[in-house]
C-alpha cells in the first residue's frame, strides 16, 4: 500500500530531492505542503524536467516551480463533483493517464489522494489500494525504434497505452513504423544518436528512454569499428548524461550476452565477463560507465540480450534462428560451423516484453540492476535438428570450424535466465521450433521476399558503410 505520505515534501526540498520521493512514490506526482501539511501545490516529474531544460538548478527549492493552482476536491466530495473539477482542466492529458487528485479538508490539509482514470471515468481512493496500478511513465523514447526488436517494442508500447517518441536514423527505411506514424500517440525524431543537439531535443517530455540503438553483432561492428566505439560507447554515456541531468531516471540499455565470450558452466549476471569482440567490449565499457552515473535519482538498468529469433517488422536473416528458416522455406543448404557451441536464444516478442517488464517495475527494483533476458540455450547442432524434424527435405552441411563471414567466433556459453523471473517477472512463452515454421510460412505466403537485400543483414550494411567512408576519404 502506498502511504499518502511518500507522496508529500516540504516547500523547502530541493528540486532533486523531490524527485527522488516522486521515483519511490511511483505516482510520478509530489504535493507540495507547508510544515503544518497545509498543501501548497503541486510537482510532477514534467513540470520539474520543464524547469531543467530552461536551466533552474536541480538544488532549488521546490516551490519556485510547483502548481500552485492544482486540481483538489473536498472532503465528502461526490461523483459528480470529482468529475467538475477534472474535466474543467483535462485537456492536455493522455486519455491513458491516471489523474492524482488531493483530497483537502477545510484547513487545505491532504486527507487522500483520487486515482482518476481519464479514460474510462472511474476512480479509486489512494488509501482503499492494496497496489498501485498506474504508470509514472507516460512517454517513452525508444532510441533504435526502427529496428529489429524496436518496431516491435514501440508496437507493444502503444497497444498498452504509452505514447511513443522513436529516435532512429532510418537505416533500414521507414516501412517497420509506417502504421504508427498515422498515430497521435507516436513521433518520429529521424536523428543520429551522436548529435547531443539530437538528443536533446528528443528526451524533450519523456517520462523513460530505452536505447536499442548501435552496431550491432560482432560481424557489423568489426567491419565500422570507429563508429561502434561513437555510438556503442560515447553516444551512449552522452545520452544517459543527458537523461541524468533532466531527471530522466528510468535508463534502459540494450547490452548482450555476448560479454560473456566463453565458459563450461551456466552464467549468471554476477559471473565474470571474457569480451572476445569489440562489441561486446563497447557493451561491458558502456554497462560500466552507466553504473558510475547512478545516484540515489537516476536508475540505469542493463538488459543483457540473447540471440533473438523471430518474425519482425524489421526483418533479419543474418540471427542464426532466421537463418536456417530462411534456408528450409527456400531450398538452400544449412552450412553449421562447429555446432557443438552453446547459444542463448530469445523471440523477439519476449525481448520486447522484457523492457515493458522494466518500464513498469518499481524504479528501486531494477535501479543499477542486470538481467540476462532469453528463454532457451541449445547447440548450433540442435538447431540444426529442429529445422530437419520439422522439414526433413532441408540439406544440412557441417565444417568443423566456426565461423561468421570469415572470422573465427569462438563464443559457447550457456546463461541463466533466473533472475529476470524472480525479479520483473519475465518469462518467455515463445520457443525456437514454433519460430521456425512461423518465418517458413511466411516466406512461403509471399510476406517476406527479396532475401538479397542488403536491408535484412547488419552485417552487409556495416560493409555498405565501410566502403562509403573509404570513399570520402582524402
Amino acid at each position: 500500500m502506498i502511504e499518502i505520505n511518500s507522496c508529500i515534501v516540504m516547500n523547502n526540498f530541493s528540486i532533486k530531492d523531490t524527485m527522488r520521493i516522486i521515483g519511490s512514490n511511483g505516482l510520478g506526482i509530489a504535493f507540495v505542503t507547508k510544515n503544518d501539511g497545509t498543501l501548497l501545490g503541486t510537482v510532477t516529474d514534467g513540470d520539474i524536467r520543464k524547469a531543467l531544460g530552461k536551466g533552474t538548478s536541480i538544488h532549488t527549492d521546490v516551490e519556485k516551480i510547483m502548481n500552485t493552482t492544482p486540481i483538489t476536491v473536498q472532503q465528502g466530495f461526490t461523483s459528480q463533483d470529482l468529475k467538475n473539477s477534472v474535466h474543467q482542466r483535462i485537456k492536455g492529458f493522455s486519455r491513458y493517464y491516471t489523474l492524482k487528485v488531493p483530497v483537502i479538508d477545510k484547513d487545505k490539509k491532504i486527507i487522500n489522494i483520487v486515482m482518476y482514470n481519464i479514460h474510462d471515468n472511474t476512480y479509486e481512493l489512494l488509501n482503499e489500494l492494496n497496489s498501485h496500478h498506474t504508470k509514472d511513465v507516460k512517454k517513452v523514447l525508444v532510441v533504435g525504434g526502427a529496428g529489429y526488436i524496436g518496431s516491435t517494442l514501440c508496437h507493444k508500447l502503444i497497444d498498452k497505452g504509452y505514447d511513443v517518441r522513436v529516435l532512429d536514423k532510418m537505416t533500414f527505411g521507414h516501412s517497420p513504423l509506417a502504421e504508427l506514424r498515422k498515430l497521435s500517440s507516436f513521433e518520429l525524431y529521424e536523428g543520429d544518436l551522436r548529435n547531443i543537439t539530437t538528443i536533446t531535443s528528443a528526451l524533450e517530455g519523456v517520462d523513460a528512454v530505452i536505447l536499442l540503438a548501435g552496431i550491432v553483432g560482432d560481424p557489423a561492428s568489426s567491419k565500422i569499428p570507429k563508429e561502434t566505439i561513437e555510438t556503442n560507447y560515447f553516444a551512449t554515456l552522452a545520452l544517459a548524461n543527458a537523461c541524468k541531468y533532466y531527471q530522466i531516471n528510468r535508463f534502459i540499455f540494450a547490452s548482450t550476452c555476448s560479454v560473456y565470450g566463453t565458459s563450461s558452466e551456466i552464467v549468471t549476471e554476477d559471473d565474470a565477463l571474457n569480451p572476445l569482440s569489440l562489441y561486446a567490449r563497447s557493451k561491458i565499457d558502456s554497462e560500466q560507465s552507466l553504473l558510475n552515473l547512478k545516484d540515489t535519482n537516476f536508475a540505469p538498468t542493463m538488459l543483457r540480450m540473447a540471440t533473438v529469433y523471430g518474425l519482425s517488422r524489421r526483418m533479419r536473416f543474418d540471427l542464426v534462428v532466421n537463418i536456417f528458416a530462411l534456408k528450409a522455406a527456400t531450398g538452400g543448404t544449412i552450412s553449421i560451423f562447429g555446432g557443438d557451441q552453446w547459444r542463448p536464444f530469445v523471440h523477439v516478442e519476449d525481448a520486447a516484453e522484457a523492457y515493458i517488464k522494466c518500464l513498469e517495475a518499481p524504479l528501486n527494483t531494477i535501479s543499477g540492476e542486470t538481467f540476462n533476458i532469453g528463454s532457451e540455450n541449445y547447440t548450433i547442432n540442435q538447431l540444426g535438428n529442429f529445422v530437419k524434424e520439422l522439414f526433413p527435405e532441408t540439406k544440412i552441411e557441417k565444417t568443423d570450424m566456426q565461423v561468421i563471414k570469415g572470422a573465427l567466433d569462438s563464443r559457447d556459453y550457456k546463461v541463466s535466465f533466473e533472475k529476470a523471473k524472480r525479479v520483473i517477472g519475465f518469462e518467455a512463452k515463445h520457443n525456437v521450433k514454433s519460430a521456425i515454421v512461423e518465418i517458413k510460412n511466411a516466406i512461403e505466403q509471399g510476406l517476406l521476399n527479396d532475401f538479397e537485400n542488403k536491408a535484412y543483414y547488419n552485417v552487409e550494411m556495416a560493409e555498405k558503410k565501410s566502403v562509403m567512408d573509404k570513399s570520402n576519404e582524402v
